[in-house]
């Protein structure tokens, strides 16, 4: 698969997205963070007997990034080891998409997005991308909000709870 995957708090994500958007210079941003890179450009994906996917990268390339107006730089070099992962479970996929071409009529989220792959659906963010942007922050969110969901507990899904009893207590008025 093309994209990058970095393991954050234990979760692993496959951010992808058209070229030039800033996939590479995201992860480097989340390994200077204190996360993990696994595989930068191309991702090795298996799929588990327990249906679980697992992303590695492929060996030729393994803890190299190619980084715009650098070139490569070894992660493991320049980080240390604690900055790679020889692989981790492909648990999230996001989609950077450029500010101009993201349509989400889903503000509050509460409506899950997932991407197939192998036979499995995985949780998906599509999140737009624009100058200035923290992408490297809204990514560890992401990863956060994922670990949270898994523990039984949704943000969007709490707020339109709480809407909905303050609009039942008014009209009880």
């Amino acid at each position: 698969m093309q994209g990058v995957l970095v393991e954050l708090f234990g979760v692993g994500i496959v951010i992808t997205g058209g070229s030039g958007i800033g996939k590479s210079e995201c992860g480097l941003e989340l390994v200077t963070k204190g996360h993990r890179l696994v595989a930068d450009d191309s991702v090795d994906i298996i799929k588990a007997p327990d249906g679980t996917l697992y992303g590695k990268c492929p060996d030729v390339t393994k803890h190299f990034m190619e980084i715009r107006g650098i070139g490569v730089v070894n992660v493991k070099s320049l980080f240390g080891p604690g900055a790679v992962s020889d692989g981790v479970s492909v648990d999230i996929i996001v989609e950077l998409i450029r500010w101009e071409d993201w349509e989400d009529p889903d503000r509050l989220g509460s409506e899950e997005q997932y991407c197939r792959i192998l036979a499995v659906d995985l949780p998906m963010a599509r999140l737009p991308v624009r100058s200035g942007g923290n992408m490297a922050t809204v990514i560890e969110i992401v990863a956060r909000n994922h670990i949270l969901k898994k523990r039984g507990y949704n943000a969007s899904m709490d707020l339109i709870k709480k809407v909905s009893d303050k609009i039942r207590k008014t009209e009880k008025r």
